[in-house]
Order: C-alpha cells, then structure tokens, then sequence
C-alpha cells in the first residue's frame, strides 16, 4: 500500500474512533453541558435542521451525519441596516443579542439528521495532534485541512444562536464552516473557511429561505 493511502486510511479509522467517542462522552444530561449556557430552545434547532438542508442542497455535498461545533460562531457585522427591511430589522437586533456571549448546543436535539458533537477543546487537541501550531492562522491551516475532512461529511458545522421576531415566524442565523481554534487562553479566532448569514421564514410550519431580505456570506 502506498504512503499516502496508509495515511489516508489512518485519518479515516481516527475520524471513525473520534465519532464514536463523541456520542458516548456528549449524552443528555451531562454536567458538561449543564455547566455553559445552553440554548435550550426547540424553535433554534428546527432552525439549524432547515439550515442544514438548504446547506447540503446548496452544496451538494449529502451527508448521513454532520459534525457540528458545540460551541457558537456568529457574523453580526452584516448585513448593512440601511438594507435591511423594516420587518426584518427587529430579526437582526434579535440576533446581535443573542449572539453577544458564546452559547452551546445540546448534544440530543433534534436536527433531522444523526450530528456528533465537537466541542473547541477537541478540536484543539485534534489539531495540534495534526502537527497545526495554534498560536497563528494562515491559509494552509484553515480551509481543506485534513483535520477537518476527518469529520462526518468532511467538514466541521458551526451555528450562530437564532434571532428571532416576537412571533417566531421569521429567522436569522449564521453558519460557519471549518472555523480554526486558538491555543488555550488565547481569545477565538473567529476565521472559518466559510460563512453564510440565512433568513428563514415559518410557512405551515416549515422553515423555508426567505427570499425577499439580502444576507451576506463569504469564503476565506
């Protein structure tokens, strides 16, 4: 067997052990996620769920199981309020607030899909493991890592909390697609090799890309 497919068979085996661990170390009622604030809220998750489909569907890229980052990452530097609709603006404040503090997922919600958790100190370890020196960013150690093709559908989900407008029949959130860590007691980096800010609206009680507000997104 060749070099390069040794290590690539290597980095699978570890991705499928790492899943594994995971779902046995992130179960319902841990005091792990007892312990930070979790968003505890239904609506968000049927909200990352929608997110997730319009993702996969805009990607191309299906997937039984997603990896997804416990803690949250948002963008709440757009859009431009001077764009912003009126009925949205309420939706946008909604979501600077929420997104003032980190928060975290729940480890048993629901997202239409099997997801493992990944919190920021595994993905640490994972990455100095990888050999990546985490006390600076550049390009080769962010988009395309190996580390991150490890996971479950070859990249690493990271979700913004929700915005909301009083009747919870419209919604913002920012998803994140690879974002690097830092060295312990360092502040986050907030680079990821991807984000995309989504609008939703509830119709029959589905979340569905709203089409009538402009987001933002990008590509690092």
């Amino acid at each position: 067997m060749r070099p390069e497919a040794v290590i690539q068979l290597r980095w699978r085996l570890a991705a499928f052990f790492l899943c594994i661990g995971f779902i046995v170390v992130h179960q319902p009622g841990s005091t792990r996620a007892q312990s930070a604030d979790v968003i505890a809220d239904r609506e968000s998750y049927a909200v990352f769920a929608a997110s997730l489909a319009i993702g996969t569907a805009d990607s191309g890229r299906p997937a039984d199981r997603v990896a997804v980052l416990e803690e949250t990452r948002a963008v709440t530097t757009c859009p431009d309020e001077k764009a912003v609709p009126p009925e949205w603006r309420l939706v946008v404040a909604n979501h600077k607030k929420e997104n003032a503090g980190i928060r975290t997922l729940r480890p048993d919600a629901d997202l239409r899909r099997p997801y493992s958790i990944v919190s920021i100190a595994d993905l640490r370890s994972l990455m100095r493991n990888a050999g990546y020196d985490l006390s600076k960013f550049s390009g080769q150690q962010s988009p395309g890592a190996q580390v991150f093709r490890g996971f479950p559908g070859g990249r690493l989900v990271a979700f913004s909390a929700v915005g909301f407008d009083e009747q919870k029949t419209r919604a913002m959130v920012t998803v994140q697609y690879d974002c690097f860590p830092t060295a312990e007691n360092q502040p986050p980096y907030r680079y990821c090799h991807e984000y995309e800010q989504l609008m939703l609206e509830k119709h029959e009680g589905k979340w569905v890309a709203a089409r009538s507000v402009r987001t933002c997104g990008g590509i690092a």
